[in-house]
């Protein structure tokens, strides 16, 4: 019998910042660089849960989030950076968090609202 992985069947977020995790200190001298590095491993990341039975949601969580807008033709140039990046494999961000002075009601929320909605 196979065994079930526990998160079969579930949504998966995955919360991303992305300075120190897409760009290195090395890069912060050019604007918005992301590390090609960096973006395979998220996408290998992504692809990995992906077999499990679906493409985990994307949530920003870094300041980059403060540039993100769901009307995608609003977003600052870092961010359409971002998405055409991560566009370019398929991956797409779903939401980011809202801005609170306490980060987990920023995690609660956003996983409220992905049961209330079903992503």
């Amino acid at each position: 019998m196979k065994r079930r992985k526990k998160w079969e069947g579930m949504d998966i977020l995955l919360f991303l910042d992305v300075d120190g995790v897409l760009n290195t200190s090395d890069s912060f001298h050019t604007r918005y660089q992301l590390e090609p590095d960096n973006v395979k491993a998220l996408v290998k990341l992504m692809e990995r849960f992906s077999l499990s039975g679906g493409m985990p949601k994307l949530v920003l969580t870094s300041t980059w989030r403060l540039g993100y807008d769901s009307d995608l033709k609003k977003c600052s140039p870092q961010i359409q950076k971002l998405i055409g990046r991560l566009g370019e494999y398929g991956i797409f961000i779903y939401d980011k968090t809202p801005i609170y002075k306490n980060t987990t009601r920023d995690i609660d929320k956003i996983v409220r609202r992905v049961k209330e909605y079903g992503g």
